[in-house]
């Protein structure tokens, strides 16, 4: 099974971590695949992110700007058919071992957002892969998820902890 590593928490920075470990990993010549999800707008320094390509490669299935939780109905049920093409990706990256690194930004959402099930994300993470590490963030961890993880980090803000 891979090595599974997660960043959850309602703090912010869980994105920027993953891809801190990224650029950590491209230093020691590791190639890493960025999927992103739920997020109309990748990042704000995509421009700055694009120059670690082609170790990097940034992929988001999204359509337009808006965040997931701004989506009409309509405009729900089209992006959720992206995300299962998404997820398709994410398979075919698992069976011919493309990267060294997979990042799942935003992933546990997902399962947040019932767009998936948890059993569904849970048998995406089982599949076998021995050498490829794959990174997941989110705001909420499941515990079927927790439990193979091999780190889990909890980013919170610091207002949180002093309330």
């Amino acid at each position: 099974m891979s090595k599974i590593q997660v960043y959850f928490g309602n703090g912010k920075g869980k994105s920027l971590a993953a891809l801190g470990y990224a650029v950590k990993k491209i230093c020691e010549g590791k190639q890493v695949i960025l999927v992103s999800f739920l997020k109309g707008k990748l990042y704000d320094n995509q421009e700055i992110i694009g120059r670690l390509e082609p170790e990097l490669k940034v992929l988001s299935f999204e359509s337009g700007n808006k965040n997931y939780e701004d989506l009409t109905k309509e405009e729900k049920e089209e992006q959720n058919i992206k995300i299962i093409n998404a997820l398709n990706y994410v398979r075919k990256v698992m069976d011919t071992s493309e990267c060294d690194l997979l990042i799942l930004d935003e992933v546990l959402g997902l399962v947040d957002m019932e767009v998936i099930s948890e059993s569904q994300l849970y048998e995406l993470l089982l599949y076998p892969s021995n050498e490829l590490e794959i990174m997941l963030t989110g705001r909420k961890i499941p515990k079927s998820i927790a439990q193979i993880a091999e780190n889990v980090y909890e980013i919170e803000s610091c207002s949180e902890k002093e309330n």
